[in-house]
């Protein structure tokens, strides 16, 4: 990836320039990047897909620009964070179901066809999941993560409170039919979660930022190649019988949890 940043006004228009060898700065357009650069203003970034050497965003800050074209190679997808600087978006999803397991009251089910999330009639639920495909170079800064969820089950009026951990681990293991994935190491990071009360069906919901914790990963076992993350989420101090419930991988692989990632390179 290729980076032009206005650093200052009057003769120095841009910095920080980094091509391939095979690259020729004509392929991008350079008329084209006369222009958006006289439009900068310092501080402001005009970033390149190098693998097709086209013009792939640019700074939301640039004046009459806009996002002008989406990457199709790795990172698949650009986006614009929200402090407003330019960064990749990927989403690594579940490549099976021993990726993602259910613990109901002390009973790990790695085929559930269910991740419930909360307490079960006085049954402390735990779910896991871990994803893969990640591609994330070092170092970087996360401007966000999440992970997203489809209702399988609509419930109403469930007040549901949740903390959500990463796996401290460089290669999460898949989970067994049976295994207490609770007894992993965790990270140092955390992050509560209670969702919205009322889930409807086929409903996409999102878990509170994990930015902190996807934060620790990378500075710990960055840069990921094809690389893989696993949280997990437990039960804290919620009322008997308040749950939610989303696809697993199992029954619909299709709308099994994924995991979204934003960030900036440094």
């Amino acid at each position: 990836m290729s980076f032009i940043q206005k650093v200052g006004s009057g003769a120095v228009l841009w910095s920080g320039v980094t091509i391939d060898a095979d690259k020729d700065m004509g392929a991008f357009g350079m008329e084209n990047l006369k222009e958006l650069c006289a439009a900068m203003i310092p501080g402001d970034i005009i970033a390149f897909d190098q693998a097709t050497g086209r013009l792939a965003a640019v700074h939301a800050n640039i004046a009459g620009t806009e996002l002008l074209t989406k990457g199709t190679t790795w990172p698949p997808v650009w986006g614009f964070p929200d402090s407003g600087d330019v960064g990749w978006t990927i989403y690594p999803t579940i490549p099976g179901g021993s990726s993602d397991s259910e613990g109901n009251g002390g009973v790990y089910d790695n085929a559930s066809a269910n991740l419930r999330l909360g307490n079960n009639a006085g049954s402390i639920l735990t779910s896991a999941m871990r994803f893969t495909g990640i591609y994330l170079p070092s170092p970087i800064v996360i401007y966000n993560a999440f992970i997203g969820f489809t209702c399988n089950n609509a419930r109403a009026g469930q007040t549901v409170n949740m903390r959500i951990r990463g796996e401290k681990a460089a290669a999460p293991a898949v989970y067994g039919a049976a295994e207490d994935f609770t007894t992993r190491t965790k990270t140092a990071a955390s992050q509560l979660w209670t969702p919205a009360a009322s889930w409807s069906l086929n409903i996409q919901y999102s878990s509170g930022s994990l930015t902190t914790i996807v934060q620790e990963l990378v500075n710990a076992y960055g840069p990921y190649v094809n690389g893989a993350m696993a949280f997990q989420i437990a039960n804290e101090s919620t009322a008997a019988t308040n749950y939610h419930s989303a696809y697993s991988y199992d029954t619909d692989p299709t709308k099994a949890p994924f995991l979204v990632i934003t960030y900036g390179v440094l």
